[in-house]
């Protein structure tokens, strides 16, 4: 085995680690050079690991090994170097628009065990059969928890 062979091979394996990480955090408009930047990577480090080991089975099988572990080093370290990074942005506080009244009354609540006549009425469900209306009621009373508040 050429020591050098191998090193080029592991330096290339733990660049597409670094790159695909990179690639997958990295703002959307420079995410097709990183997705460039890691193929080639992994493409020559395949290229060279059948053209370097060619011929004995037992040493590609290692310097596969050996590439897996280096690929997942690299991104690993770039995991940690990601994930260790303090946030920049300040963010603005939340503030509620001017014209909204905020209350704890919701603006519409309704459940399946409610039938206000009014909103039978508003709906046009006086004129529908007892049923029928209830189970509109009932599906407007499921689907109603997200109309509670604004």
């Amino acid at each position: 085995m050429d020591l050098t062979l191998i090193l080029v091979i592991l330096s290339l394996a733990f660049l597409a680690g670094l790159l695909l990480l990179g690639y997958l955090v990295v703002n959307p408009l420079k995410m097709s050079t990183y997705l460039l930047y890691t193929c080639f990577t992994l493409s020559a480090t395949g290229f060279a690991l059948f053209i370097g080991f060619w011929g004995s089975w037992t040493e590609l099988f290692i310097a596969i090994g050996l590439c897996v572990v280096a690929f997942f080093f690299g991104y690993v370290l770039m995991a940690s170097r990601v994930l260790s990074s303090e946030e920049r942005k300040v963010l603005p506080p939340i503030r509620r628009h001017g014209g909204i009244q905020v209350s704890g009354t919701p603006l519409w609540s309704t459940s399946h065990t409610e039938n206000p006549p009014r909103i039978r009425q508003s709906l046009g469900l006086s004129s529908l059969g007892n049923l029928m209306s209830r189970v509109l009621l009932l599906s407007l009373g499921l689907c109603a928890h997200s109309f509670y508040t604004i």
